[in-house]
Order: C-alpha cells, then structure tokens, then sequence
C-alpha cells in the first residue's frame, strides 16, 4: 500500500454518515482524485483547515490501485484564497470553476494544465475586480474545453468554408462554426453574433491572466455563455445542473443569499 503525494484543489465535499468526508480533489501529478478523509468533519480535525475548498494542501494519501477511494493521512496548507468564502459574488465565481473542472475531467487522468488554470482563476477570483469576475469565469471556462479536448473550431467550417455574415451559426455536435450551406443539414445548431465569434476568439487565444483584457457587451456575455453550456451538456453527455449559475442567479436578485445546497455536500 504505497503512500503518495501530491498538492491538490478540492473540487467537491461529501458528508458521509460518520465524521469522514468523501473528496473530489484535482492534482497535478495524479490527474482527478476520490478520497477519503477520516474525521475530518469532526471537531478539532488537523485534517479540516487543509481540506476546505479555495484552499491549495499538500496531502499524503495511500495510493491503492482498483479501489473506489484512497484514504488521506496527512494534509497541509500550502495557500489560501481567502477572500472567497467571505464574499458571496467571489464565493459563486469561485464555485463555479470548481464544479466546471469536476464536471468536465475524467477520473485519474493526468492533466496538470488544467490544474494550473483551476489555481490562477482562483487567484483572479480572490482578488480581482467584482464587476469582471463574469468575463473571468467565461474565458476560464472557454479554456478548460480547451484543455478537456473539446476546442471549438472558430475560423472556418467543417466543410471548408469561411464564415460571413452579422449572424454565425455554431454546431457543439461538430464542434465549429457552420456555414450557410451545411447549416440546413446541421442538428442542434446555435446563432451568435459576429461580433460574439471575434470575442471568442480573441479569448480563445490569450491566457487568462493576460493584462490587456476584453469588453463584453450583456449579449455577447449571454451568447457565450448559451454556447458553452450546449458544448458541455452534449460533451458530458447528460445535462449540466450547474447549481453554482443557479447561485449567481438568485445572488443577482438578493443582497443576502447563502452557499449552495446539497443533502450531503458540506
């Protein structure tokens, strides 16, 4: 029973009918985690403060190969963003990129950029401008797909053909823009604007801590965000209940809103 080790995000927390937590963690060196962390929900627990979400720990887990979860022995903080959990716009940013990378990566598959994108949108969430944490998640999100194998392909259609026109059709099934043409045929497609294409290219293109940032109109905004979900819903194969845009939502209504609900998740 060999002991690891590895730094690690929390993606997801489950209360299980004794004090232990069951994990969705990402690491960089082990790929997308499930494991176990005895106590440590219990009072007192060494292990709680290292186990919190927004937080980067450097934890020791007995690695066994073909179980359902590795049991954790040691955890340690290695960095805090802790302006998350004490802002409730933060806290629903921040949710947000945890849940998008525990939706989108496999189990055990190694992927350590991915890991670094999750840790620099953390740190713009913890400390950048309120009023930009929408265009952050966006163009987070954009790249996770990137990073998860699902790039869109946004110059030309499958087919060949350049795109024109104020209005330009994308497939999540083909994964591209669609040309007039091939646009008859198509299943499933959505409208964007152009303008919303050569945004999305533009951030497409530059990384997410890039000083020179781009403007987004609410429509461009919403139309991006439309196309993203559709990409996921058809790449993960079922629905995206993404109960972090649910919190958003309510929050944008409501001065006081609290965290997200689940019978289990703590």
């Amino acid at each position: 029973m060999p002991l690891a080790s590895s730094e690690l995000l929390v993606l997801r927390r489950i209360g299980l009918r004794d004090t232990s937590l069951m994990l969705n963690c990402l690491t960089p060196e082990f790929g997308k985690l499930s494991l176990v962390a005895r106590a440590a929900s219990k009072p007192g627990s060494r292990l709680a403060e290292a186990l919190q979400y927004f937080t980067v720990s450097e934890v020791h887990f007995y690695h066994r190969e073909k179980q359902a979860a590795d049991y954790i022995s040691k955890a340690e903080v290695i960095e805090s963003f802790a302006n998350i959990p004490g802002d409730a716009a933060r806290f629903g940013y921040g949710a947000a990129g945890l849940e998008f990378a525990n939706l989108y990566l496999p189990e055990e598959e190694i992927n350590r950029a991915a890991y670094e994108l999750l840790k620099r949108y953390l740190g713009i969430v913890d400390l950048g401008k309120l009023s930009d944490l929408q265009r952050e998640l966006l163009h987070f999100w954009l790249h996770l797909t990137i990073l998860a194998g699902y790039e869109p392909q946004l110059e030309q259609c499958f087919c060949g053909k350049p795109i024109v026109g104020p209005l330009v059709a994308i497939s999540p099934a083909q994964g591209c823009v669609i040309c007039k043409s091939c646009c008859e045929t198509a299943v499933g497609v959505l409208q964007i604007q152009m303008g919303t294409l050569q945004v999305l290219r533009r951030l497409a293109a530059i990384d997410i801590q890039a000083r020179s940032k781009i403007t987004l109109t609410e429509t461009q905004a919403e139309e991006i965000k439309r196309l993203l979900t559709a990409m996921t819903e058809f790449h993960v194969g079922r629905r995206a209940t993404l109960r972090s845009f649910d919190y958003l939502r309510k929050l944008s209504s409501s001065e006081t809103f609290g965290g997200p609900s689940g019978e289990k998740d703590t």
